[in-house]
């Protein structure tokens, strides 16, 4: 977990000269001691660098950027290195580590919404910022700054919520991550107000939402400085589905969205204003086992359209996902879910915050016979109206993955070739079936081990 820390040179980097210097490790010892630099959760390389970074400010950035693009060096940036497509593996030059751009800067009321905005730097994690947010206690800001927030009755959150809570903000904004929630909330695009970025040449970008449109055109001039930089923006036509590769466009589009997804191709973010929204009161969440995937598949299809649900996630889990926890909890000993119903072939996991003036017996209600007419029942639910309840439904979709990475280390040993590179696809809401039964069909065709599951809410199943 990121959190505030002295910005200590760690055991064997370069002293800093002085405070415009950021803290960096010798080549020789990048390898030896900071091989995790190296890779990410793919597990893809290792790979190599002449230089490891530290910046701790800015103008730090900045510095490393200009000198980098004047010697023409490759420049990796690093978060929490929690991606699975090789993306923070290094193939030469330097490495920039961001976690020690780690505070948060500043908390306001958007005049607009009332919503409050927070301002911080990229190397934030998710999981540190949301436990900050709900103890109410944003380290580093002043008093005057804080006491209105803490004196606001309602309790808000962060809604983007990837699966890797322990990804640093940069990160995902850099990629326009989604997560679960992404269904009701959007990705994070839409919970981005402004950015600092600085580009390769070392000039800082600072961008507002709403401030700068690209004209008829395509052309907008970004500030640079004393001077304006003239960006002529993409213009094919976006797809009409869950969409976070390639450069953001749209006609007028605001450029601050060209950054956010851009994957750290046109700068390096170093200042975040993201807003917060009001966090629902509490959550049903439930994990409900089928005798069928076509029960599920058809089960999620009526939850994205029933009047009476309002999911803000489904996460779907096929019959060999099923059968690889069952073997996951058997062997690893923290694993502490209990054994799924029998004849169980998928589950749906499914969330719901609570508000307003519904009962909460209402909306259980109302998911029960939607369970039942697609052959389910609250029986064959695990099911919670409590934040413990939640954190351990959530805890078993998420332990999917760690057990397909385990079952990859395990082949790495005999094969250190093997490595998981991740990419998948979203569709429309009519190809969902389609999709499914083309990625069943290739596997089988090939005789090949495979898992199907994730955000089906948006037909984006990995």
């Amino acid at each position: 977990m990121a959190s505030p820390s002295s910005g200590d040179a760690p055991a064997g980097a370069d002293a800093p000269r002085g405070p415009s210097s950021p803290v960096s490790v010798p080549a020789a010892l990048i390898a030896e001691r900071y091989a995790d630099y190296l890779r990410d959760e793919s597990r893809y390389g290792p790979g190599r660098a002449d230089a490891l970074y530290f910046p701790t400010t800015e103008e730090q950035v900045a510095e490393i950027l200009s000198r980098a693009q004047a010697q023409g060096t490759p420049v990796t940036v690093a978060g929490a290195r929690t991606g699975l497509v090789g993306g923070a593996v290094p193939e030469g030059g330097s490495v920039l580590a961001m976690e020690r751009l780690n505070r948060f800067l500043g908390l306001r009321r958007d005049p607009t919404t009332g919503y409050w905005l927070l301002r911080l730097q990229p190397g934030v994690s998710l999981a540190y910022l949301r436990t900050c947010l709900e103890n109410k206690n944003l380290p580093g800001l002043p008093p005057e700054e804080m006491a209105g927030f803490r004196a606001d009755p309602q309790p808000y959150f962060y809604a983007p919520d990837p699966t890797e809570t322990g990804a640093q903000l940069g990160g995902t904004v850099a990629t326009n991550a989604s997560g679960a929630r992404g269904y009701k909330y959007g990705p994070t695009r839409e919970h981005v107000r402004a950015l600092r970025v600085v580009l390769p040449t070392g000039e800082i970008l600072a961008l507002r939402r709403g401030q700068l449109r690209a004209d008829a055109g395509a052309q907008v001039h970004l500030p640079l400085g004393t001077r304006k930089l003239a960006l002529v923006l993409p213009h094919y036509t976006m797809p009409a589905v869950k969409n976070a590769a390639g450069f953001y466009c749209h006609p007028e589009m605001d450029p601050i969205d060209l950054f956010i997804g851009s994957e750290g191709t046109l700068g390096v973010i170093t200042e975040v204003e993201i807003q917060l929204v009001p966090r629902p009161e509490s959550f049903l969440s439930g994990l409900a086992f089928f005798p069928a995937e076509e029960a599920a598949l058809a089960f999620v299809r009526a939850a994205r359209t029933a009047a009476d649900v309002d999911p803000c996630s489904l996460e779907f889990l096929d019959h060999p996902s099923l059968q690889l926890l069952s073997t996951y909890r058997q062997e690893v000993t923290s694993v502490t879910y209990p054994p799924f119903p029998l004849g169980s072939r998928a589950a749906v996991f499914f969330e719901q915050g609570l508000a307003g003036r519904r009962a909460p017996e209402e909306v259980l209600a109302a998911w029960e016979t939607l369970l039942r007419e697609h052959a389910s029942s609250l029986d064959q639910t695990w099911a919670g109206l409590d934040l413990t309840t939640l954190a351990r439904l959530r805890a078993i979709r998420h332990a999917l993955p760690e057990a397909a990475n385990l079952i990859i280390a395990r082949a790495k040993l005999t094969c250190p070739a093997i490595y998981k590179v991740s990419t998948d696809l979203a569709v429309p809401d009519a190809a969902l079936e389609t999709m499914f039964r083309a990625y069943q069909d290739t596997y089988r065709a090939f005789r090949l081990d495979y898992l199907i599951y994730g955000h089906i809410s948006q037909n984006h199943l990995h």
